[in-house]
């Protein structure tokens, strides 16, 4: 019972000092770069050609991810900017999937998401999709 005690309590700690270190790198990042608002990501990403509604997918997704004062960013990459895996981006995807009402991909013919994709790059990712379903 010790032991569990303790490697919960080891385990408690570690993510709190991982989210720490995480808050302070969100805050240099943030003082190296002007925030942008939800309006202006969302007018970034249409005027490079992608729908609203994928537009706010990804905001509102990728938002989870970000610390005050850093707020997302086209050109922010999910796994080198935001150090999110690439099974967390393809339980994104699956979401994206579901809201889509499309067929889940097969094991045997899986979806190859792209390599540490920007927001902008993802988003029209998907709405290659989109194209490619419809």
């Amino acid at each position: 019972m010790l032991t569990v005690l303790a490697f919960f309590v080891a385990a408690v700690i570690l993510t709190l000092i991982a989210t720490l270190w995480e808050r302070r790198r969100h805050g240099r990042l943030s003082r190296g770069r002007s925030s942008i608002g939800e309006d202006e990501f969302l007018g970034r990403m249409t005027a490079a050609g992608v729908s609203w509604d994928i537009a706010k997918f990804v905001l509102s997704e990728a938002s989870f991810y970000y610390f005050t004062p850093l707020k997302p960013d086209p050109a922010d990459r999910w796994e080198s900017t935001m150090r999110i895996d690439p099974e967390e981006l393809g339980d994104i995807t699956e979401k994206f999937w579901k809201q889509q009402c499309w067929d889940d991909p097969s094991p045997e013919d899986p979806i190859p998401l792209p390599n540490d994709p920007s927001l902008l790059e993802y988003a029209r990712w998907l709405e290659d999709q989109r194209r490619l379903r419809s």
